[in-house]
């Protein structure tokens, strides 16, 4: 407390008739102190809140990212689990399923029962 401010105290205790205690002087610069300490971590407590603030925007950024990211690998997974041809060729993809299905349905269950065309003799060494 400077000397202004303590002469300013002790009239106002003059004019409202309360003694002055003795030893307050020490206590009052205590109390300043103190207060200039409080005052000192509030602002490195409000500079540490604002870094946490940037911290939490950079990570929620982050995690959009993260989140758009997933959606697009997991839209190519299901086009590479459905097996899409591209656009000309996706045209066929049915047809040619179809294809496959009926010729498979037409070869036997074993290679070794395919009959060997007329004629031909089979060669056993």
């Amino acid at each position: 407390m400077t000397p202004e401010q303590e002469a300013v105290l002790r009239d106002i205790r003059r004019q409202l008739r309360f003694p002055e205690p003795a030893g307050l002087g020490e206590q009052e610069a205590t109390l300043a102190g103190t207060v200039a300490a409080i005052r000192a971590d509030s602002a490195a407590l409000r500079e540490q809140a604002e870094a946490l603030r940037g911290q939490i925007v950079a990570l929620r950024t982050e995690i959009s990212e993260l989140e758009a990211t997933t959606a697009d690998l997991a839209a190519e997974l299901r086009g590479l689990l459905e097996r899409r041809l591209p656009f000309p060729l996706s045209l066929l993809e049915g047809p040619a399923v179809a294809l496959v299905g009926r010729l498979e349905s037409l070869l036997p269950a074993r290679p070794g029962e395919l009959a060997a065309p007329h004629g031909a003799r089979e060669h056993h060494p």
